[in-house]
């Protein structure tokens, strides 16, 4: 009986470690940002502080999935 095997893809797994550490960067930038502008303003924008929480949060999101991607999880 043959076996065939399908060839691996070179280019889109070898990203997933690049693309976990940038979105991992991305998301760590977002919540840098979203502390030094509650505490260094007296008056913070709530839309801006969810906004950069909410962006912090898919982007880490993101970073792990990548992670585990890369892990082969």
């Amino acid at each position: 009986m043959l076996q065939f095997e399908l060839p691996e893809l070179p280019g889109f797994p070898t990203l997933f470690l690049p693309f976990a550490i940038m979105f991992i960067v991305f998301s760590l930038m977002a919540f840098g940002w979203m502390v030094i502008h509650v505490e260094h303003s007296r008056h913070f924008s709530k839309v801006k502080v969810f906004m950069s929480g909410a962006i912090g949060s898919i982007f880490m999101g993101l970073g792990l999935h990548m992670l585990l991607l890369w892990f082969g999880a």
